[in-house]
């Protein structure tokens, strides 16, 4: 599978579901499953945070609902209908950036506190790829990363995309797999849930991962702001109103 028929299976074949942009439906579920693990306990105020795979925005929905104070939140995907998904439910106050599937940019110069990848990993279409993505993600310098995956054995689907709407597989990965091949990060695990991975940059100054929760901000509102420290450069297509 090339770039061009990675990006075609999302942004034309993948069910609206599959691909979180229909999120309405079932938006309760992906709050309680997802949402509230990957976030509790996280200090998040005034931090720049990632969203890897942002589909049509729905994490950055609940960021904006209870995060006080959050700098930045930048979503991140691959296909276009998902992020003017996002755009529309996020409105303008946010950075969306596109990438090519296949040329993971330099993420670094994002200067973020925070990386969260839920219902992404499992998606990717072959090991290498797998493990092309991760090493990107350990050169990164990333503060902390937040990833959630199918646990069990490495097994990836010899056709992950069908030609239809939905995709023909589930990846699993081993978390000792994720943890041994990111090696420039300390892990601990995520609020004892299976199939999630907590990481600190070693080399990184950052937050450590203590405190209570931020959830008791439920129904704050407040816009996410756009910070003038995000630039446009190779590799991100900034994704404007």
């Amino acid at each position: 599978m090339n770039s061009k028929q990675y990006q075609d299976a999302w942004d034309k074949r993948v069910g609206e579901g599959t691909a979180h942009i229909d999120g309405h439906k079932d938006y309760e579920e992906l709050e309680r499953d997802y949402f509230l693990p990957a976030v509790k306990g996280l200090k998040l105020s005034k931090k720049t945070v990632i969203d890897y795979g942002c589909g049509g925005g729905q994490f950055g929905k609940f960021l904006d609902k209870t995060v006080r104070g959050l700098k930045q939140y930048i979503g991140i995907d691959i296909s276009n209908r998902s992020l003017n998904a996002a755009r529309t439910l996020l409105g303008k106050a946010v950075v969306l950036m596109k990438i090519d599937p296949y040329e993971f940019p330099d993420l670094s110069i994002l200067k973020a506190d925070f990386l969260f990848c839920m219902n992404v990993i499992q998606h990717f279409p072959t090991k290498e790829y797998l493990d092309r993505w991760i090493e990107n993600i350990n050169k990164s310098g990333i503060g902390h990363i937040i990833l959630q995956y199918r646990p069990g054995p490495l097994k990836f689907s010899e056709n992950p995309y069908k030609t239809t709407h939905e995709i023909n597989m589930a990846n699993t990965v081993p978390g000792k797999y994720i943890t041994d091949c990111l090696s420039n990060y300390k892990f601990k695990n995520l609020n004892n849930i299976p199939g999630w991975v907590f990481g600190k940059v070693e080399f990184a100054k950052g937050g450590i991962y203590t405190g209570k929760s931020l959830l008791g901000a439920n129904g704050h509102e407040h816009s996410i702001p756009v910070s003038s420290e995000v630039k446009v450069t190779s590799g991100f297509e900034v994704k404007t109103p």
